[in-house]
């Protein structure tokens, strides 16, 4: 049975502790969801250029670690990720022993390493909106100069997050805008966006 996750830390007051607890209530990712393997398809179809490394931002219950084991441009690259749930980045390093993780906010991570591939997905929607802009930037300046950065989020139904009581802690953003003048493409699936930007 799923344990629901505990919903008396209040977001706004501690994001962290928030999340912190959230993977115990995620299944491992025996098979994806039909809208997941739609969006690992369409990420299929956009990653069409050499990728020695990955940062995930937000990588949850490693999904996507898994994913980018058995694509074969991504088999062997090195793979970095960064979560605030320690639970979740003990279900990834089940997907990728060899992992390099960190427990944290992508805010305050502090590096000087840059990706041949950046992702971020369904990660910036739980990002407050004055929290955004920033970082979008952030991610950017993660990306190595023949990088991309690789965004993936869903795309909200009309009233869909003012009806959800559970989805408080979601924002919709202008991912387009957020992007600037620099180049980008997408794919849409049903439910959601597959972005590719060049800083």
């Amino acid at each position: 049975m799923i344990e629901l996750p505990d919903r008396t830390t209040d977001y706004y007051a501690d994001p962290v502790g928030f999340w912190a607890g959230q993977g115990r209530y995620f299944v491992p990712f025996a098979e994806p969801s039909p809208e997941h393997q739609r969006q690992q398809e369409a990420i299929a179809r956009v990653l069409d250029f050499p990728i020695g490394s990955i940062f995930e931002a937000g990588c949850g219950a490693g999904r996507l670690a898994n994913f980018f084991r058995q694509l074969p441009v991504t088999a062997e690259a090195t793979y970095t990720a960064i979560d605030v749930g320690s639970d979740q980045l003990a279900m990834s390093r089940a997907w990728r022993p060899d992992a390099r993780l960190t427990l944290g906010r992508l805010q305050d991570h502090a590096t000087d390493e840059r990706y041949d591939l950046v992702v971020s997905s369904e990660v910036l929607m739980h990002i407050p909106p004055i929290d955004f802009g920033p970082c979008v930037e952030k991610l950017i300046s993660l990306v190595a100069p023949h990088g991309r950065l690789l965004v993936v989020e869903w795309v909200p139904l009309p009233g869909e997050l003012e009806a959800n009581p559970t989805a408080r802690h979601n924002w919709p953003h202008d991912y387009e805008a957020a992007f600037g003048d620099r180049k980008w493409s997408s794919v849409r699936t049903d439910r959601q966006m597959v972005y590719l930007v060049t800083p």
